[in-house]
């Protein structure tokens, strides 16, 4: 089954963090960025989520599946 891609809007955000956050937490330099595992997950929803709201979102420049399982940004 193919996936459909949309760009994401701001209601999609805060989904999208937790997203980012997971997929970026064993992330050679968020760990060390942030070594304490029980303070990275927080640490990364708070900085993607800035900088997907900041950057990518009013740019036009992130992508979503219509379930908001993946992310993509340019």
């Amino acid at each position: 089954m193919a996936a459909t891609v949309r760009l994401t809007r701001t209601d999609d955000a805060p989904t999208l963090d937790d997203v980012l956050a997971d997929a970026l937490f064993d992330d050679p330099i968020n760990v060390y960025l942030v070594p304490d595992e029980a303070r990275r997950g927080a640490a990364l929803r708070r900085g993607m989520g800035h900088v997907l709201r900041q950057q990518y979102l009013p740019n036009d420049a992130a992508w979503t599946t219509e379930d908001l399982s993946g992310v993509a940004l340019w």
